[in-house]
């Protein structure tokens, strides 16, 4: 009878090895997958920062260059807004008439104040590659323009 019991110990033996065997292929082929799937995962998101960074570059020069390209207009609505306060003696009338906070007023006063050139000599200066605006200007435009509009 040893024989038989060995022979049932010995199959026992095999049938847990073979399940074993497929336990074990089975989790290597999970494992696999997860690798798969974080490699998938690393690279779409690498891609993903990528594209943000690209984007971000492209933003930014865009807004340096908005920011050079509204110096001069920026410049004259500032002179006007100066040559309104002139003629109405009133910060309060000139932000009535123009739709704007008495704030915005005072803001754009104290950029004409600063400016080195008239806006008169813009014009003539533009083809040299100067604005004849000052750096404040467009600070301020850059800092996305505070001058907002009231609701009327």
């Amino acid at each position: 009878m040893s024989g038989r019991d060995n022979s049932r110990t010995r199959q026992a033996v095999r049938r847990a090895r073979e399940a074993r065997a497929a336990r074990e292929e089975a989790l290597a082929a999970r494992e696999e997958a997860i690798e798969t799937a974080l490699v998938d995962y690393f690279r779409a998101v690498g891609e993903t920062e990528r594209i943000k960074q690209q984007a971000q570059l492209k933003a930014d020069a865009l807004l340096a260059e908005a920011t050079r390209a509204v110096a001069t207009p920026w410049a004259a609505a500032c002179a006007a807004v100066r040559r309104l306060r002139d003629l109405c003696d009133n910060n309060a009338e000139v932000a009535e008439l123009c739709g704007l906070k008495l704030e915005d007023v005072r803001d754009m006063l104290a950029a004409s104040r600063n400016e080195d050139s008239p806006v008169a000599d813009t014009a003539e200066t533009q083809g040299s590659g100067e604005t004849g605006a000052t750096p404040d200007a467009a600070d301020e435009l850059a800092g996305e323009s505070d001058v907002t509009r009231r609701s009327s």
